[in-house]
This record gives C-alpha cells, structure tokens and sequence, in this order.
C-alpha cells in the first residue's frame, strides 16, 4: 500500500513538473541547445483558419516517457507553445505528436431571440428582477437572521 501511494505522489510530480515547465518555456525563450524535433504550432495567420481548429493534443507513442503519458489527456490551447521532445523526454528518440483539434462548431444554435429577454425588456412590462440579494446578510426581516 505504500508502495502504491509513492508511485502516486511520483507520477502527480512528473505530471506537475512537466506541465510547469511546458508552460514556463512558453514564456521564455528555448534554452536546449538541441532544435526540437517538431517547431512549435502558433496561431492560424488568418481569421478564417482561427476557427478552424479549437485546441492542440498531445499524441504520445506506444513506448512513450512519463511527461508525454500525462500530458496526453491535457487538451492545450492554440497559444499554447508546447515543443516536442518535451523537456522531461528521458527516451532517445521521441516519436510524439501534436494534433490540431478541428472546430465543429458551424454556426450559432439559438434559432431566434430567448423569449425571457422579450418579457422582460418589453415596454409596458415592469423590471421582474429582484433588487436584493438572497443570502442571510441581505435579507433582515423581524425575527429572522439580522447578522
């Protein structure tokens, strides 16, 4: 049993640190004197391939390291900067890849106005909203909660 909460408390540790060290070279210049293997993925140039894709994934190989196998659940933002090898890539040669995730959004789905915003915004119709707050502290009334 302890055994299995070390392995736990390692993997939530690799998993922790690679996420801060994706993030942080993000930020900073790439400081590994080796090139990637795979430049990182910016955003689209123009607006008709910004919404074409959503998010980044991770692919891990079968064989892969630690860092790729946590990370391949993380769906990473197209601003995101992630770089392959990962930082804590301990394998020799790493096949991972990166998947840009398509948007199936194709339009908005609301056929017409919200019928609520009709009511209440309807001249001749009075502001239904209340002007209080519904917690114990806004509400003072004889022999209820005053604070």
């Amino acid at each position: 049993m302890a055994y299995l909460l070390i392995i736990i408390c390692a993997l939530a540790l690799i998993t922790l640190t690679t996420i801060y060290r994706v993030k942080a070279s993000a930020n900073t210049p790439q400081s590994r004197s080796a090139t990637p293997r795979t430049p990182a993925l910016n955003m689209p140039q123009s607006a008709d391939k910004a919404t074409e894709f959503r998010g980044k994934l991770l692919i891990p190989e079968t064989d892969c390291c630690m860092a790729a196998h946590a990370l391949s659940q993380i769906t990473f933002s197209l601003q995101d900067q992630v770089r392959l090898p990962l930082a804590a890539c301990d394998k020799t040669t790493c096949l991972c890849d990166i998947k840009l995730i398509h948007n199936r959004r194709t339009g908005e789905r609301r056929v017409r106005e919200d019928r609520r915003t009709e009511i209440r915004f309807a001249p001749g119709h009075p502001d239904r909203r209340q002007q209080q707050g519904r917690r114990k502290e806004d509400i003072i009334w004889s022999g209820g909660y005053a604070g």
